[in-house]
Parts: structure tokens; C-alpha cells; sequence
């Protein structure tokens, strides 16, 4: 009896274990032709419910969002906004940092292209970090007056509010100079620079705050520190594989040239400003750099800046080239593809003076 029970349970379980081997697997795709549900979320900005995202041109909160069907393979158009505040309470920033499920999606707006199987995508965001600065004078005495303005108001050196800003925010500050005092010994004081300026250069500009805590000292002396002034040129602006291109300028104060003085070069590739090398002022304050473009940096646009970053007898100063002095890197073609691109430009010129005499048609010659 006992054998022929351990017989059937044996039995029931090699049954059973075989049932579960044939339960067919669930496919989380969709078959060709059918609609698939996309859900968009937004994560990480707490309780902030004003419009965040954008899909197909229709704009949401982040509570009303809704499940939506749509065919694999088309497209929407998807935007967030970069950064937003929560102030109800202790105000709060968020920022935008990434995609999760993106599928085409890789910053604050682009293509979303549907996958042919039910998505959630999500918008990630961050809070924003804050951390101290704190401003000071250095090198003034006595003097007590109002000598610092900053986001519009106005401090002595004795009191300046240790501030709590927004990693990356920016603020307007300056500074009086000269200065004198109304006392003996009548003293006047002139501003010479920065320590820890990040983005500040002259007596007024604008500070960029960093990733970490920081104290922002205005110095000042008893000699006047000049102005100065800088420009900047690329000679052959658009460059192929490692051409040579000469940048040059001027570094001036009152019209007159400065020599000597050592001028930094960078260019800028869309993130990051990048070193390119540094050269001195001449006898008449002009610099030439001979740059070899490298290889290997894509085709594009890119600002070249030179700057002068100023000592006990001037001020520093710096010059970027805009649109039409940027230099541009293009692809390099054989011979025949270069009188092909020409002989198209050409025919766009032809096809544009033949549309302003009202003519429709355009034949190629």
C-alpha cells in the first residue's frame, strides 16, 4: 500500500512539473499593426505641479498626464523645461538630467520614437545643490562708505550677507573705484582685481556660482590699475583635417599696446572651453599663434577666446570671435566632390535669381 502511494505521488509530481514546462511564455510585444500605450512620467520634482512637459505640442503638469496609444515606429515630439522652483515652502530647484526609456530622447526636447511593445518614459530631474558665498574687501582702510553692489544692492565692506545661491545661478556685481577717504590721511583707493571672481574680470560684471562653498575677495591698492582691451582674429576660417591657423589680436590699454603680457587661448566645442596654448604681447601689445587644428575634432563651428588675466598693473580683459570670425572645421573631399558641392551652390544661386524674376521652373546646365 505504502509503495503504491509514493508510486502515484512521484507520478503527480513528474505530471504536474511537466503542466508547468508547457505554460506558454507572455510576449511583451505587440503585433505588427496594432497600437501600443505610452505613458510619460516626471520624476523628482517633489511637489511642483505648474507645466513641465511638452508632447506633440500639447503641454502638461506632471499630475495630468496621460496614457496614450500610438503606432510602433512613429514619432512625438517631446520637451521638458530645464529647471523649475518649488517655492511653497523653503524653495527648492530642480534641474533636468535625464531620460529613462528615452528612445530617442537624450536632452530637454527631441524625438521620441514608439517602440513596438507598451512603454513608461520617464523625465528624471535633481535638485539643485546651494552652497555659501561670501563676499569681502580687501585693501581699502578705512574707508566705510557703500563700496560693493550686488543683484542691485548696495553694501558697506563691513556688512555683506553671507549669501546661499544655486550652483550655476548667475548675479550681477560691482564695485566702486576709485575711493577716497573724506578723513586724514585722504587716502584714495583704486580696484585692482578679483580672487575667486568665476566670471568676473573688471570693476563690474557678472559672477557665476560655483560648485562649492567660496569667498569672492575685491581687492584694491593705492596705484590705479588700467583698463584693458582685447581682440582676436582667425586667419583662414574655415579649416580642414590639421591646417594651420594664425589667431592674433590686441592687448590695449587707453588706445596703446601692452607688451609682454601673456594671453591664454581656448576654443569651445559646445560643453567645455578647451586650451589651445598660450603666446606673449609683442613691443606693440599684438600676439599671433600659429594653431595646427587637431585631426580628429568634428565638423562644426567653434569660438576661439583669448584672454589676459590681468596683474598689479592692469586689469584683466579677454575677446572671443563671434559668428563670423568662429572658427569652422568641414570635411575634406576629394577634388571631384568639392566642384560637385560647388556646381550645387551654384545651381541654389541660379534657382534664387531665377524665383526673383517669377520664374517657377529651373533647368540645370
Amino acid at each position: 500500500m505504502k509503495t503504491k502511494i509514493v508510486t502515484l505521488l512521484i507520478i503527480s509530481i513528474f505530471v504536474l512539473g511537466s503542466f508547468s514546462l508547457l505554460v506558454p511564455q507572455v510576449d511583451a510585444t505587440v503585433t505588427s499593426g496594432k497600437k501600443v500605450n505610452v505613458t510619460f512620467m516626471i520624476d523628482g520634482v517633489g511637489n511642483y505641479n505648474k507645466d513641465i512637459i511638452t508632447i506633440n505640442g500639447q503641454t502638461y503638469t506632471k499630475n495630468n498626464l496621460q496614457t496614450k496609444s500610438y503606432m510602433p515606429g512613429s514619432t512625438i515630439q517631446v520637451s521638458v523645461v530645464e529647471e523649475v522652483t518649488e517655492a511653497e515652502w523653503y524653495p527648492d530647484k530642480f534641474r533636468f538630467s535625464s531620460w529613462t526609456n528615452g528612445n530617442g530622447l537624450v536632452g530637454v526636447s527631441g524625438t521620441f520614437v514608439v517602440p513596438n511593445y507598451d512603454v513608461t518614459v520617464t523625465a528624471n530631474y535633481e535638485v539643485v545643490p546651494k552652497v555659501f558665498v561670501e563676499f569681502e574687501i580687501a585693501g581699502l582702510g578705512n574707508y566705510n562708505a557703500d563700496i560693493i553692489t550686488i543683484d542691485g544692492e548696495y553694501y558697506t565692506k563691513n556688512y555683506i550677507p553671507k549669501f546661499y545661491w544655486f550652483t550655476g545661478s548667475t548675479h550681477s556685481v560691482s564695485v566702486e573705484t576709485p575711493v577716497a577717504l573724506v578723513f586724514w590721511p585722504y587716502t584714495t583707493y583704486y580696484f585692482s582685481g578679483w580672487t575667486n571672481g568665476n566670471g568676473l574680470t573688471g570693476a563690474s560684471g557678472t559672477f557665476t556660482v560655483p560648485s562649492s562653498d567660496t569667498t569672492v575677495i575685491a581687492n584694491y591698492g593705492l596705484s590705479p590699475v588700467l583698463e584693458t582691451a582685447m581682440t582676436i582674429s582667425c586667419t583662414l576660417g574655415s579649416v580642414s583635417g590639421s591646417t594651420t591657423t594664425i589667431i592674433s589680436g590686441i592687448l590695449s590699454s587707453g588706445g596703446s599696446g601692452i607688451a609682454g603680457k601673456n594671453v591664454a587661448l581656448t576654443y569651445y566645442d559646445g560643453a567645455n572651453w578647451n586650451s589651445i596654448g598660450s603666446t606673449t604681447t609683442s613691443s606693440d601689445g599684438t600676439y599671433n599663434y600659429n594653431w595646427i587644428v587637431p585631426e580628429d575634432l568634428e565638423n562644426g563651428g567653434y569660438p576661439v577666446k583669448a584672454e589676459f588675466q590681468g596683474d598689479t598693473e592692469y586689469l584683466s580683459s579677454s575677446a572671443v570671435t563671434g559668428n563670423a570670425g568662429s572658427l569652422m572645421v568641414v570635411p575634406e573631399f576629394p577634388l571631384g566632390g568639392l566642384v560637385a558641392l560647388l556646381t550645387c551652390f551654384s545651381s541654389a544661386l541660379i534657382f534664387i535669381k531665377l524665383r526673383s524674376k517669377g520664374i517657377d521652373s529651373f533647368n540645370s546646365v
